[in-house]
Protein backbone atom coordinates (compact mmCIF):
# COMPACT_ATOMS: atom_id res chain seq x y z
CA UNK A 1 0.00 0.00 0.00
CA UNK A 2 1.23 3.44 -0.84
CA UNK A 3 0.51 6.36 1.49
CA UNK A 4 3.07 8.67 -0.15
CA UNK A 5 2.26 12.31 -0.91
CA UNK A 6 2.34 13.70 -4.42
CA UNK A 7 5.44 15.92 -4.17
CA UNK A 8 4.49 17.88 -7.32
CA UNK A 9 1.02 18.71 -6.00
CA UNK A 10 2.10 19.13 -2.37
CA UNK A 11 5.86 19.85 -2.24
CA UNK A 12 5.85 20.77 1.45
CA UNK A 13 3.13 19.40 3.72
CA UNK A 14 3.95 21.92 6.46
CA UNK A 15 3.20 24.81 4.09
CA UNK A 16 -0.14 23.22 3.27
CA UNK A 17 -1.09 22.99 6.94
CA UNK A 18 -0.01 26.58 7.59
CA UNK A 19 -2.01 27.81 4.58
CA UNK A 20 -5.12 25.90 5.74
CA UNK A 21 -4.69 27.33 9.23
CA UNK A 22 -4.43 30.82 7.75
CA UNK A 23 -7.71 30.24 5.88
CA UNK A 24 -9.28 28.75 9.04
CA UNK A 25 -9.80 25.49 7.18
CA UNK A 26 -9.60 22.09 8.87
CA UNK A 27 -7.92 19.12 7.24
CA UNK A 28 -9.85 15.89 7.38
CA UNK A 29 -7.79 12.89 6.37
CA UNK A 30 -9.81 10.02 4.95
CA UNK A 31 -8.63 6.44 4.78
CA UNK A 32 -10.87 4.17 2.77
CA UNK A 33 -10.24 0.82 4.40
CA UNK A 34 -12.61 -1.26 2.31
CA UNK A 35 -11.07 -4.24 0.50
CA UNK A 36 -12.52 -5.23 -2.88
CA UNK A 37 -13.61 -8.86 -3.17
CA UNK A 38 -11.63 -11.17 -5.49
CA UNK A 39 -14.49 -11.67 -7.94
CA UNK A 40 -14.55 -7.94 -8.63
CA UNK A 41 -10.82 -7.74 -9.39
CA UNK A 42 -10.61 -10.98 -11.37
CA UNK A 43 -10.26 -8.87 -14.51
CA UNK A 44 -6.72 -8.18 -13.27
CA UNK A 45 -5.95 -11.87 -13.67
CA UNK A 46 -5.28 -12.41 -9.98
CA UNK A 47 -7.03 -12.50 -6.64
CA UNK A 48 -6.83 -9.49 -4.36
CA UNK A 49 -3.95 -10.36 -1.99
CA UNK A 50 -5.31 -8.00 0.69
CA UNK A 51 -8.59 -9.92 0.76
CA UNK A 52 -6.79 -13.27 0.93
CA UNK A 53 -4.48 -12.08 3.76
CA UNK A 54 -7.35 -10.40 5.62
CA UNK A 55 -9.41 -13.58 5.52
CA UNK A 56 -6.46 -15.59 6.78
CA UNK A 57 -6.07 -13.15 9.69
CA UNK A 58 -9.86 -13.00 10.27
CA UNK A 59 -9.70 -9.20 10.28
CA UNK A 60 -12.97 -8.27 8.53
CA UNK A 61 -16.27 -7.25 10.14
CA UNK A 62 -18.62 -10.22 10.36
CA UNK A 63 -22.26 -10.12 9.30
CA UNK A 64 -24.80 -11.22 11.89
CA UNK A 65 -27.71 -10.64 9.50
CA UNK A 66 -26.44 -12.49 6.43
CA UNK A 67 -23.57 -14.81 7.37
CA UNK A 68 -22.58 -16.88 4.33
CA UNK A 69 -19.75 -19.32 3.87
CA UNK A 70 -19.10 -17.80 0.43
CA UNK A 71 -17.56 -14.71 2.04
CA UNK A 72 -16.40 -16.32 5.31
CA UNK A 73 -19.37 -14.65 7.08
CA UNK A 74 -17.85 -11.22 6.34
CA UNK A 75 -20.07 -8.17 6.04
CA UNK A 76 -20.19 -7.37 2.31
CA UNK A 77 -20.89 -3.86 1.05
CA UNK A 78 -20.45 -1.87 -2.12
CA UNK A 79 -17.68 0.49 -3.13
CA UNK A 80 -18.66 2.03 -6.42
CA UNK A 81 -19.67 -0.95 -8.54
CA UNK A 82 -17.55 -3.47 -6.60
CA UNK A 83 -18.37 -5.68 -3.64
CA UNK A 84 -16.08 -5.10 -0.69
CA UNK A 85 -15.42 -6.04 2.93
CA UNK A 86 -14.39 -3.81 5.83
CA UNK A 87 -11.61 -4.05 8.39
CA UNK A 88 -12.79 -4.50 11.96
CA UNK A 89 -11.05 -1.54 13.62
CA UNK A 90 -12.43 -2.50 17.04
CA UNK A 91 -10.01 -5.42 17.00
CA UNK A 92 -7.05 -3.07 17.21
CA UNK A 93 -4.33 -5.73 17.56
CA UNK A 94 -5.37 -7.56 14.39
CA UNK A 95 -5.99 -4.31 12.52
CA UNK A 96 -2.53 -2.94 13.33
CA UNK A 97 -0.89 -6.20 12.33
CA UNK A 98 -2.82 -6.24 9.05
CA UNK A 99 -1.84 -2.66 8.14
CA UNK A 100 1.83 -3.08 9.01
Amino acid sequence: MNFALNKKLIPNITDLFEFEHFLDVKLMAYLDSSIILPEDVSYLGTENPYYVDGNAQDIFIKSSINPTSKYNSNLVGLKGMNKCVYIDWFNIDKAQTFWS
